[in-house]
Parts: structure tokens; sequence; C-alpha cells
């Protein structure tokens, strides 16, 4: 027996029932709220995180590192590429060569 419905043509399918897409738009609807508020709750978990981070004064090893590293760079005589013959001097040195270019004072560094 096959059960048809009742208003149905031969060979189209039926029109599905109103209570059917009711139920499934309530349930649709629930599982979006569900993700929508662990979402909310994962990122204000993110951000609070972040903030006592900060808050704390706590710094991250590897910013401890890059800094060591900049530090390094800013105060170092070095080829910055030797086959053009170009040197990188400490910070200190080329401030104090701009000032005397500036100046019209002698070209040495001390």
């Amino acid at each position: 027996m096959s059960t048809h419905h009742p208003h149905a043509v031969m060979g189209e399918p039926a029109i599905p029932s109103m209570r059917r897409v009711f139920i499934a738009i309530v349930i649709c609807s629930a599982v979006l709220s569900v993700l929508f508020f662990l979402s909310w709750l994962y990122f204000w978990s993110a951000v609070t995180s972040q903030l006592n981070e900060k808050e704390s004064g706590n710094q991250s090893f590897s910013i401890d590192r890059v800094r060591s590293y900049e530090n390094s760079l800013l105060h170092s005589l070095r080829w910055k590429d030797k086959s053009k013959g170009q040197v990188q001097i400490p910070i200190e040195d080329a401030m104090s060569l701009v000032v005397q270019s500036y100046s019209g004072t002698a070209h040495h560094v001390k």
C-alpha cells in the first residue's frame, strides 16, 4: 500500500507539511543559536586571556628574544654587503656622522 498526499498529482512530489517545515526551522534555529553562543564564549575567553596577559606585565620570551636581536643589530659593526663594500655601523656612530655632516665638522667616527 502506498500513501499519497490527497492533493498530490501523480508523478509530482508531495508538498511537505507545515508542521515538518516548522520543526525543521526550530531545530536549525536552535543549532545556530548554540553555535553562536559557543563562538561568543570562545571569543570572549580569548579576549579576556589577552587582556590578563597585558595587565600582568608578562611578556612572551619570543618578544624578549626579538628585542635582544634588534638591539644587537643596532649596536654592532658588520658587513651589510661585502661585495658592494657596504658596512653597518652602530647607531650611535651613525647619528654622530649625521650630526657632523649637517654641522660641517670632520667626518671621522671616534
